[in-house]
């Protein structure tokens, strides 16, 4: 029998990526320190964003991060213009690019205003990169689904993000499941209700996302459905809603019965005491306190 022989490793391009990236050391948004001349080091930051040079496009996007977070009134009119490029950049196959690009994209989402730019592409990427292999890539694209969900919980975000629900990936369908609860939860905050319209477009996706394999998924979706139910305005009218959105009538069952179970544990946890348990649960409590010898 011939022993296999040992090849020595090959080298790829991508090695060299990886040996490049090595140089370069993404800094945390507390790292981030200010520019000494703002306006012209955006200006100049806008003019290499896009360079085919990638540690060129490297140095441009940090310090427009720089300016995002300590000079916001000089690189915010220019969010517009640079977003498509981060998202972009977001998914170099160089690691160090692609972080910088997700914390970047982070930074746009809290020190400036995205709520009335177009958004779709730039959820996808986030989408991409948070179902990624490398998770301190996970991670950073976490991050950003976090920042954009609490700083632009707007309608065509939640949609964005809703309509991962169908996805075959576990990983995107989790990822998507979670930024879809917080977009919910910040628009309750926020006292932005969805109308009767919207509710019936989303439930769909929120029922899928609840019958999924994944339990934090799962847990996620009845958070969601929890919030769409407040919006709904009285449990009669949710029940119309979601016989209106879910065909299946097993399916539409389900969902009611999760939320009304749901229900009712909250009722009972914020239930008070009764005179007879709260005295038990002291005679308990008493019994269980060491005795002091004298």
């Amino acid at each position: 029998m011939k022993s296999a022989a040992i090849l020595p490793p090959t080298h790829t391009a991508g090695d060299d990526i990886l040996d490049e990236d090595k140089g370069a050391i993404v800094l945390a948004t507390h790292e981030l320190r200010p520019l000494k001349h703002p306006r012209d080091d955006v200006a100049a930051a806008l003019r290499a964003i896009d360079d085919a040079d990638w540690y060129v496009q490297y140095e441009a996007i940090e310090t427009f991060r720089r300016a995002l977070v300590h000079h916001a009134p000089t690189a915010g009119p220019h969010l517009g213009d640079v977003l498509d490029i981060v998202s972009a950049a977001s998914l170099n196959l160089r690691s160090a690019t692609s972080k910088n690009a997700l914390l970047a994209l982070a930074e746009c989402f809290e020190f400036g205003d995205v709520s009335a730019l177009p958004l779709l592409h730039v959820v996808q990427a986030l989408m991409k990169r948070a179902a990624c292999e490398k998770k301190f890539l996970r991670d950073a694209a976490t991050l950003a689904i976090g920042k954009l969900t609490t700083y632009a919980p707007t309608w065509p975000v939640l949609v964005a993000l809703a309509a991962y629900s169908s996805s075959k990936s576990a990983k995107l369908v989790t990822a998507a499941c979670n930024g879809t609860m917080l977009c919910l939860l910040q628009m309750q905050v926020d006292a932005t209700i969805l109308n009767p319209t919207q509710i019936v477009e989303v439930l769909p996706a929120l029922a899928r996302f609840r019958n999924g394999k994944d339990a934090k998924a799962r847990e996620d979706a009845l958070v969601g459905l929890n919030v769409v139910a407040s919006f709904a305005g009285g449990s009669d009218i949710f029940e119309k809603l979601v016989s209106t959105a879910i065909g299946d009538k097993v399916a539409a069952t389900k969902v009611l019965q999760a939320v009304v179970a749901s229900s009712k544990r909250k009722a009972l946890a914020r239930a008070p005491l009764t005179t007879g348990l709260r005295a038990a649960l002291q005679s308990r409590k008493t019994q269980q306190q060491p005795q002091t010898v004298e």
